[in-house]
């Protein structure tokens, strides 16, 4: 069977930060005899209608398009042009939004199939069984996750498996062009000498109830880790193969089993490898965190550690559903300076029933504690949450199927405005890193000019689809 996997062209869009890293997953997880390629709007820059040369190129029988908010626009216009050439090709959608919208996931794009949670081996199985039985409802019913419409055109979803990720192969770094991203640009984390980073995927599941992420919909909540030695191939490949003296581990909860953590890191100190650096950019939570495993993340490589306290109103934090102790957090962020690291702090502003007083406790949270760095982001409601469903519910949130980069403000809370927001994030940036001359420091010399302008033209410049 040939596969064409499919990351969409974006408008305007400069995704430096993102590589279709589940196509590349899902591709090395394939059957045997399957033949996979991806088409790259992103990294060709060129219009989602080359997608249709590819198609009389490569002739696929199947087409796989992974789809997040971000890109969810260009992923239906893909659909779209696809359905209108070549309407007999079967297309199958996964990724983030499949996961929270579920069944729903028909009702803004046009796809045959979709998939919720994780892929690799449910998406095995369906080629498996399609090889064999044809698309038959008889026999891929019972497939982990996936989303079909019965025989009178109702969605159905079929229970999520969280199974083991022990066995499934990593990524396969040729197919979605590593060196070609990196070649154009691509830098992730936080790295002050490393030239060529890459991500790196240990554990996957959070078992936390925050109401605003999606995470536990796409990876689950029982935390799996991977074997120790398949990390540490992974690490070696990138790093021989393709010159990686920057490790990204883009877990959301790395240090959760502390044991594991540590294994992963000695390692990887048994490796020496020379002049390498690691991080957690997706953060870490901070109670797991202790002086030894602190100490052996300071060997390996680390330069500073993300962390994502979220708001620094414990009213917020109640609302939501963040079981978070901000005495802790303060803690914490000493222990890690004295091994040797910065800090980043995440936060989110402009949370439902969030006013302007809770927004200021945590731009005094941020400026008063020991962060190095901070980001202001505006809450984004995300399909299939609990903060999203109740919005819906109590009529002060619309889907309207248009996406959107994270930076974009949204929504707003009751008594505040999208342009108030955008003014009071640049305030508490701009307070933040005025702050102290480190701070100033740290903002002068971290990442590109390119990258910063980049940013500030994020933050004040209004997407279309949320102007207001």
């Amino acid at each position: 069977m040939r596969i064409l996997l499919i990351w969409p062209s974006v408008k305007d869009g400069e995704l430096f930060n993102f590589l279709p890293l589940g196509l590349g997953y899902v591709a090395s997880n394939l059957p045997d005899g399957c033949e996979a390629r991806l088409w790259d709007g992103v990294i060709k820059k060129e219009p989602n209608s080359g997608v249709l040369e590819e198609i009389a190129l490569f002739k696929p029988d199947l087409i796989g398009i992974s789809i997040w908010n971000f890109n969810l626009v260009s992923a239906r216009e893909v659909a779209e042009l696809i359905r209108g050439s070549y309407p007999e090709i079967t297309i199958v959608v996964g990724g983030p939004e499949p996961s929270g919208r579920k069944e729903k996931i028909f009702e803004v794009i046009d796809a045959d199939y979709g998939f919720a949670g994780e892929s690799e081996k449910p998406f095995r199985k369906f080629i498996e069984t399609a090889a064999e039985n044809g698309f038959q409802h008889e026999s891929i019913r019972d497939i982990s996750g996936i989303i079909y419409k019965d025989d009178t055109g109702v969605p159905v979803l079929a229970p999520v498996k969280w199974e083991s990720i022990e066995d499934i192969n990593y990524c396969d770094y040729e197919l979605i062009d590593l060196k070609g991203y990196l070649d154009r640009g691509y830098h992730y984390g936080m790295h002050s000498r490393a030239i060529r980073t890459a991500p790196l995927l240990t554990t996957r599941g959070c078992p936390y109830s925050c109401e605003y992420c999606s995470a536990r919909m796409v990876n689950g909540r029982k935390i799996r880790a991977r074997k120790v030695e398949s990390v540490i191939e992974e690490i070696k490949e990138l790093h021989h193969t393709y010159k990686i003296d920057g490790f990204n581990i883009i877990d959301d909860n790395f240090t959760f089993y502390k044991d594991y953590a540590k294994e992963v890191c000695r390692e990887i100190l048994k490796l020496e490898l020379k002049n390498v650096s690691f991080n957690s950019p997706n953060g870490v939570r901070v109670e797991f965190l202790d002086k030894e495993l602190l100490s052996i993340m300071k060997k390996v490589g680390w330069e500073c550690v993300f962390i994502a306290p979220e708001s620094g109103s414990e009213r917020t934090l109640k609302n939501m559903k963040k079981k978070l102790d901000l005495n802790v957090v303060a803690e914490k962020i000493t222990m890690i300076k004295n091994a040797g690291m910065k800090v980043f702090g995440f936060f989110i502003i402009g949370y439902p029933g969030e006013t302007e007083k809770d927004i200021n406790k945590s731009f005094d949270f941020a400026r008063n504690n020991g962060f190095d760095y901070v980001v202001y982001t505006c809450f984004h409601p995300l399909a299939g949450t609990p903060a999203t469903d109740k919005l819906e519910a109590a009529g002060e949130w619309i889907e309207t199927g248009a996406g959107g980069d994270y930076y974009d403000v949204a929504y707003a809370p009751d008594g505040l405005t999208k342009r108030k927001l955008r003014m009071l994030r640049l305030w508490g940036l701009f307070r933040f890193y005025t702050s102290s001359f480190s701070r100033m420091y740290n903002a002068a010399t971290s990442h590109s000019l390119k990258r910063k302008l980049l940013f500030i033209k994020k933050l004040l410049i209004p997407s279309r689809s949320y102007s207001g």
